[in-house]
């Protein structure tokens, strides 16, 4: 296959660039580059602050186990903070109109694979929901959520459920770690139990 071939019609690089103008949500190929380089700044600055959410959360943890608070009140001082960031994600992707944690572009994509195979499109969905909901969040799902469940009052609702149980887990998994890291550390030292 000649370059032409892979560039015009059917080929490889046509069929990426089609995937990739869908996820953007750009028809027009000349603004392509410059908006796939936005978005990929926005969204790897998300996905870092992301990870240091993480360690501020698994500090905040460790400080509060430490201060011998109980696992219910951790769950749900973790759970009103992940309310508040997921209501700021939501607010900041309206207000900027970059999608940095690319929710629109994956419904662009499932939308468009829906319209070819309703099954894949179905499972697409179904893997997205799964992944960003143990991941990503509330604030991602309500945006990838947004256009295919109208009511406003069900989307708060999946909204504080989806929060909810995602911080049950985080909550459990910290406070797991807390306790078999102090364990370890009190049976390691000198003077710690046995």
């Amino acid at each position: 296959m000649t370059w032409a071939q892979c560039v015009e019609g059917g080929g490889v690089i046509s069929r990426l660039s089609g995937i990739v103008r869908t996820f953007m949500g750009i028809e027009d190929r000349s603004v392509l580059v410059r908006q796939t380089g936005i978005l990929a700044v926005a969204a790897l600055l998300y996905r870092q602050l992301d990870w240091i959410l993480v360690a501020l959360t698994a500090s905040l943890v460790a400080i509060l186990k430490y201060h011998h608070v109980s696992h219910l009140h951790i769950f749900f001082l973790l759970w009103m903070g992940n309310l508040l960031l997921s209501w700021g994600v939501i607010v900041c992707s309206q207000k900027v109109q970059v999608d940095f944690t690319l929710s629109n572009g994956w419904r662009r994509l499932v939308n468009r694979a829906a319209g070819r195979s309703r099954s894949l499109g179905w499972a697409l969905e179904a893997g997205f929901i799964m992944g960003i909901s143990l991941w990503a969040g509330a604030g991602p799902l309500y945006i990838f959520l947004r256009e295919r469940i109208p009511s406003r009052s069900l989307l708060v609702f999946l909204l504080f459920a989806v929060s909810g149980i995602q911080m049950a887990l985080w909550a459990g998994f910290f406070v797991l770690g807390y306790d078999s890291l102090s364990s370890l550390l009190a049976a390691a030292l000198p003077g710690g139990r046995s």
